[in-house]
């Protein structure tokens, strides 16, 4: 009896030492373990940060691509790509505080960068007029060109509603425009402000170049139209948020010419920027981003722009009528 207790007694003991090297062990491996899932976590955050940056890298260079194809225009008719990319600018913020989703945001200002492509394949007869002194026939057919527009931009996958946006830039909010004589808020959003932002360039630009009278005359228009061609509550976002002013900037003095590794954000270039090979880059009155000064270095060290850009060193006096709506 003595032996087997002695015996039992031992057995114990063994298990005991083998349950607290078993116990040293598991608690070894979870320290391990959490190791581990630290580093893993880690390199996950690194991973998901480089693919962040990526998603950013290819967003930008979606964007350039956008640009530089918009300003292909200029090739079929010398000003239309500056006009393009003016209507883009006053598009993008017309919408700035709408609250609208990133990708709705992104697909109007690409239409309205790409809203007159489909004038490429318009004569040359009907881009030389004004729209006012076009016959009917030739109505007919500057009619086609937002169609052909929605056409060309359908063949790029993911494109379908800035195509739609780009169909519809010419309808009018009382009904009436084309090409389907959509109404009201039937006619997208998209649409309706690059209408505003349209006629608001067009008919600044009438005299090739902006004068104080032409920017007046271009609100007032706008006003006198709200709510028959165009959106009354777009109208009154332009009015209430001054965009014109941009467009009435005078006197040699406040101009001055940087090259482009001196550029700095915000500021606003003060005429059509060119290489020397004639390559258009940004239209006057374009706000400066970080995006732009980069895409202008680049293309300066391949294609350079001999005399610098031409920036406004200060604000000036605007001078422009605040119409009442």
């Amino acid at each position: 009896m003595l032996l087997s207790r002695i015996r039992e007694s031992l057995e114990l003991f063994e298990s005991a030492i083998e349950n607290r090297r078993l116990t040293q062990l598991i608690l070894q491996r979870n320290k391990e373990l959490k190791k581990l899932n630290d580093g893993l976590g880690e390199k996950v955050a690194e991973q998901t940060q480089r693919i962040r940056e990526q998603h950013q890298e290819l967003k930008q260079s979606f964007m350039e691509t956008i640009k530089s194809f918009a300003s292909l225009l200029e090739l079929r008719h010398k000003d239309m790509g500056s006009h393009c990319q003016r209507v883009a600018t006053v598009a993008k913020d017309l919408i700035g505080d709408m609250g609208l989703g990133e990708k709705e945001s992104q697909d109007i200002f690409v239409a309205a960068l790409l809203h007159d492509v489909g004038k490429i394949a318009l004569p040359d007869d009907i881009l030389r007029k004004d729209r006012d002194s076009l016959n009917k026939t030739e109505l007919v057919n500057f009619a086609r060109h937002t169609i052909m527009g929605q056409s060309f931009v359908y063949q790029i996958n993911g494109f379908e509603e800035i195509g739609i946006i780009i169909r519809h830039h010419h309808e009018d909010y009382a009904g009436g425009g084309f090409p389907d004589g959509l109404v009201e808020k039937k006619i997208p959003l998209g649409s309706r402000v690059i209408r505003v932002a349209d006629a608001f360039d067009h008919t600044t630009y009438r005299q090739g170049f902006p004068t104080v009278q032409s920017v007046n005359e271009a609100m007032a228009h706008l006003v006198q139209f709200m709510g028959m061609k165009y959106d009354p509550d777009v109208v009154r976002r332009f009015v209430e948020h001054d965009f014109a002013h941009r467009y009435i900037r005078r006197g040699e003095s406040e101009v001055a010419a940087v090259r482009p590794g001196a550029l700095q954000e915000n500021m606003v270039v003060a005429a059509d920027v060119y290489t020397k090979n004639g390559m258009f880059l940004l239209p006057k009155g374009a706000h400066l981003s970080s995006g732009m000064i980069k895409r202008l270095i680049k293309i300066d060290g391949i294609d350079p722009i001999e005399n610098g850009v031409e920036i406004y060193r200060k604000e000036e006096t605007r001078g422009v009528t605040h119409a009442a709506v």
